[in-house]
């Protein structure tokens, strides 16, 4: 878990000094273009359509740009891996519940729809942890519903796990956004019965 939260205040850093969007630059700045044929410099007045789509990336450095104002940032892009961290607190069957973190890993096939891998640790009179296999979906820009099941172990007796619950995304970065969620799980501990509830804070960086 230590491990979990320096990799997401890690991430975050990096996503905060990292800019995605648009420029205003003078067209007589140079971009460093790389292409099938090798590294190629062109004024930004002089770029043609054919050469701007037969490269692979384009680079401009700040130093070298007559002109260089951010505009807008690009709106949050989820498409591509994805790594999540969320704390709250979550019930635990038989217990009191405590203190819950989930980091998760995973991947966004659309902007929509992502698949993730989750483990999740709650402390509280009884330690719990479960590997979750979670899929999200996206329904609407910001707000989204989730499923999940996995293997649970609650007071040493293993067990199957499944649930789902809703999210709020509120976006900080075109590649970071930070998340609401509440869930239910059904735990089939001695039967189907038992229920795991969950409230938890979170950020994504995709």
């Amino acid at each position: 878990m230590v491990v979990a939260v320096v990799a997401t205040l890690g991430l975050m850093a990096g996503e905060g000094v990292r800019y995605d969007g648009w420029v205003a630059m003078d067209p007589r700045s140079p971009l460093l273009l790389e292409g099938p044929d090798g590294p190629t410099v062109v004024k930004l007045a002089e770029l043609e359509p054919r050469v701007a789509g037969s490269a692979d990336d384009a680079y401009v450095h700040r130093d070298s740009a007559v002109a260089f104002e951010k505009l807008e940032r690009a709106p949050l892009s989820r498409i591509g891996g994805c790594y999540a961290l969320h704390v709250g607190s979550a019930t635990v069957p038989e217990h009191e519940g405590g203190l819950t973190l989930r980091p998760e890993l995973g991947y966004f096939v659309t902007e929509r729809f992502g698949l993730k891998l989750a483990y999740e640790a709650t402390f509280g009179s009884a330690f719990q942890q479960a590997l979750l296999l979670h899929l999200q979906w996206m329904f609407a820009p910001y707000v989204g519903a989730w499923i999940h099941g996995g293997q649970v172990g609650i007071a040493n007796r293993e067990g199957a796990i499944g649930g789902g619950g809703v999210s709020l995304e509120l976006p900080a970065l075109t590649r970071m956004a930070f998340e609401a969620r509440a869930g239910a799980s059904f735990v089939g501990v001695g039967g189907w019965r038992d229920t795991v509830t969950s409230v938890t804070l979170g950020v994504a960086i995709y």
